[in-house]
């Protein structure tokens, strides 16, 4: 597996962060609160610098134990929701860096470069479309989450399923990508 600098890491993580706390932090406060945003984002870029996926499902842990201690239980859906979307994009990106570098592996690839600006670019158009267009459907949906507690476990429940499915799908990729490799080069 191909590590990245870690700057360049922080910079393709860090944006993720900062629009899904930021989401997080209109959703439960129903304003933007930009220490929260800042504290937090940096705290989850730090733990997934330092430990990969397993820090951001470990943030995702400790930020949903910390919000259901001092706002709201429901608050836990939130951030679980998060987690997945934060999975699946870190997920793609490492498969696109593990591909660029099986084929070029002097320098950080242009490919590696493009797929996080699409990818960031792509996570803030949705979350403006959601705060400009359907801000009163979010509301509603909080709402709906804050009294069904039922529909909270399903979802928590998912959501672990499916990052555990991401970390084995990473690890499996990222092996296939190496294979493919080594069968091309002969």
């Amino acid at each position: 597996m191909q590590t990245l600098p870690s700057i360049t890491y922080f910079s393709m993580t860090w944006p993720i962060f900062t629009l899904g706390i930021l989401f997080l932090s209109h959703i439960f406060f129903g304003r933007f609160k930009p220490i929260h945003v800042f504290l937090w984002s940096l705290i989850g870029t730090s733990l997934s610098l330092i430990f990969s996926t397993y820090g951001e499902i470990s943030f995702c842990v400790i930020y949903a134990w910390y919000m259901a201690k001092t706002d709201d239980r429901s608050d836990i859906f939130w951030i679980f929701i998060f987690m997945e979307v934060n999975l699946i994009i870190v997920t793609i990106q490492t498969c696109i860096t593990e591909t660029a570098y099986s084929f070029s592996s002097d320098q950080l690839n242009p490919a590696v470069i493009v797929t996080t600006l699409i990818l960031d670019s792509l996570l803030a158009m949705i979350l403006t479309w959601l705060f400009v267009k359907e801000r009163t459907q979010l509301n509603k949906l909080r709402n709906l989450i804050q009294e069904q507690n039922k529909l909270q476990n399903s979802v928590i429940l998912y959501t672990g399923q499916l990052a555990s499915r991401c970390i084995v799908s990473q690890v499996y990729l990222i092996s296939s990508v190496s294979t493919l490799h080594s069968i091309f080069l002969f």
